[in-house]
């Protein structure tokens, strides 16, 4: 990644947890803008562990797309669009394949991309 581009992306980084301490817990996460996304999905599961009381090894991760943020930016997701157990992520890459926005589904990519 040229350098440029590389201070573009650690500048967002750092509004994004500027604010987040600023102004509190975010609605979305940047997911692409975490440093360690495991220990973020982690850290979802061990919430939802200690709030059921649940073994942390007994919880898994389940990933849908709610019909109800369809057209919205993750800058217009309120706090009754978030779920209650678990988090709403945005700035995923796919690889393969493309996003459907009519179907609101994966599908096959264009043909010669590669990325979206």
């Amino acid at each position: 990644k040229p350098l440029a581009a590389y201070v573009n992306d650690l500048c967002d980084r750092l509004r994004f947890f500027r604010k987040w301490v600023e102004q509190g817990i975010p609605r979305p996460f940047w997911l692409s803008g975490m440093y360690m996304t495991m220990a973020f999905t982690t850290a979802v599961m061990q919430n939802f562990a200690r709030k059921t009381k649940c073994p942390l090894d007994m919880v898994g991760m389940d990933f849908e797309t709610p019909h109800a943020l369809r057209g919205k930016t993750p800058a217009e997701i309120t706090e009754e669009d978030q779920p209650v157990d678990s988090a709403l992520v945005f700035g995923l890459y796919l690889e393969g394949c493309k996003w459907c926005q009519e179907s609101w589904q994966l599908a096959e990519s264009d043909p010669k991309v590669l990325f979206c």
